[in-house]
């Protein structure tokens, strides 16, 4: 055993705790079982709300271009 391992199982002996030290063996408190509130009911609207309208989702998308459109418009440009 070389002396870098023995000093660290005898740094280890008095400093680690238990698993008693680290857990304490104390029982839960019971909770008393509570009666659940009544819950309100409120009637469905007849009508649906209409969602608001996304003006940026209506805007149409830009047409991408290809590499090829690209590489005439390099060439018409020189």
């Amino acid at each position: 055993m070389t002396d870098r391992q023995t000093h660290y199982q005898s740094n280890q002996k008095g400093n680690v705790p238990g698993p008693s030290a680290v857990v304490p063996k104390v029982p839960a408190p019971v909770e008393e079982a509570q009666q659940p509130e009544p819950v309100e009911e409120v009637a469905a609207p007849d009508e649906e709300v209409p969602a608001p309208f996304d003006q940026d989702a209506a805007q149409p998308r830009h047409q991408t271009t290809n590499c090829n459109d690209i590489s005439k418009l390099k060439n018409s440009l020189q």
